[in-house]
């Protein structure tokens, strides 16, 4: 089972595949006695009453300020993550760590915030070189190297094909 959920004050994801993450899950709920409820302690059983086990979490997980079924989750180790609104990416402390987003100065848009490359290798390291091109800039490039003429490429802006 594996939901995007909300708490009181926000959103989790969860994973609970095996019967010993379903029991953690069921602790850390303070629902014990799910864990051991035949409808639900296999697997098989919580596939066949997923519905019921769905709408089960979703209100259990609706009582707990998310801070708190956080570290309830964690405790027990149940794969989870506390799902960031927007605004709150840029301060995550695994965003920090990992130097997720860089700030390069774009010519249009001034300071910028992008992610950064996700993958690292020691041996080739990656950065980025460019800002993110704007709507259509490189259209007319493209669809030269495809071999349309110039001539073409304005008809395709005129009925406006292409932007």
């Amino acid at each position: 089972i594996y939901r995007v959920t909300q708490t009181r004050d926000g959103y989790i994801t969860y994973l609970t595949v095996s019967d010993m993450e379903w029991r953690a899950m069921c602790r850390a709920i303070k629902r014990e006695e799910l864990g051991t409820d035949p409808r639900f302690a296999e697997i098989g059983g919580r596939i066949a009453n997923i519905t019921e086990v769905v709408a089960l979490l979703n209100a259990e997980i609706a009582k707990w300020d998310t801070d708190e079924i956080c570290a309830r989750l964690d405790a027990e180790d149940v794969p989870f993550a506390k799902i960031n609104a927007v605004g709150d990416v840029h301060t995550d402390p695994q965003v920090v760590h990992r130097g997720s987003l860089v700030e390069l100065d774009d010519p249009d848009f001034g300071r910028t915030r992008m992610p950064a490359p996700a993958a690292r290798f020691t041996a080739t390291p990656s950065s980025i070189r460019y800002r993110a091109p704007l709507m259509g800039e490189h259209t007319d490039e493209v669809l030269g190297e495809l071999g349309y003429s110039d001539a073409q490429i304005a008809s395709m802006r005129n009925a406006k094909v292409v932007a």
